[in-house]
């Protein structure tokens, strides 16, 4: 709801004072309902903001949290949204929430940790970035390790070579 309210472009959303004039100015009573003792990495304009985390969760997921019966909790949105590496991977963040509300099975959370773990220590140094949610799917279901769309297109090529030789 904020999100669709405010209509805040990325762009502008990237500056704290952005987030410093929203939740000290224009809504300091919701920031307030939710982190009642008011720290100032809740209510001024960090990462860690009131505001900014929510707007910035519904921009990267949308509707895809509408889609499921059992939305990602707090500590499975942390895990997603505070490690740099994955954060800002929109893809690859949307894959992992896709897989840990797809999760049916008991102690959800800790199987989020495991996941999360597994991806970022099978993805090691590489970059993700370029990656579509449908590149990724394989590495999040632990099938193989993701294969970038360029080598696709190598491996593709090669087989046009071989049926045309």
């Amino acid at each position: 709801m904020l999100h669709d309210a405010l209509q805040i472009i990325p762009s502008d959303a990237a500056h704290d004072e952005v987030w410093n004039f929203l939740t000290l100015v224009v809504f300091p009573d919701i920031a307030v309902l939710r982190f009642p003792d008011m720290h100032p990495s809740r209510m001024l304009g960090s990462k860690r903001n009131a505001l900014r985390r929510a707007w910035l969760r519904r921009d990267t997921f949308g509707d895809l949290t509408d889609r499921y019966p059992r939305p990602l909790g707090e500590d499975e949105m942390v895990g997603l949204f505070e490690r740099s590496a994955m954060a800002r991977n929109r893809p690859l963040i949307r894959a992992l929430g896709s897989a840990v509300m797809e999760y049916s099975g008991p102690a959800r959370s800790e199987w989020a940790r495991a996941l999360y773990k597994r991806v970022r220590y099978s993805t090691g140094p590489r970059s993700l970035d370029g990656f579509t949610e449908e590149d990724l799917a394989p590495l999040i279901r632990g099938d193989e390790v993701a294969h970038s769309p360029l080598g696709r297109r190598h491996r593709l090529s090669e087989a046009l070579k071989q049926r045309d030789q």
